[in-house]
């Protein structure tokens, strides 16, 4: 599983969910990856050594779990 922009769903949420809790200001887990969802998913990528790519894939969900979000693959 791979999310990113214009995915939908319950996995969107979590992933946002995640970025709130890292202290990216989105408006709401509305479970729709749109712009602010991939900005923010880009610095969050950037700033944890990772491919600043947008795409919340395999590497991404590691280093996020690693830091607590919780997600089936």
């Amino acid at each position: 599983m791979a999310l990113q922009k214009d995915s939908v769903g319950p996995e969107v949420i979590k992933w946002q969910r995640f970025l709130i809790s890292k202290g990216y200001s989105i408006d709401s887990a509305d479970g729709i990856f749109g712009s602010k969802i991939d900005v923010a998913t880009r610095d969050w990528q950037a700033r944890n050594g990772l491919a600043s790519d947008g795409v919340v894939g395999k590497n991404s969900l590691a280093k996020a779990r690693a830091q607590g979000l919780l997600m089936t693959e």
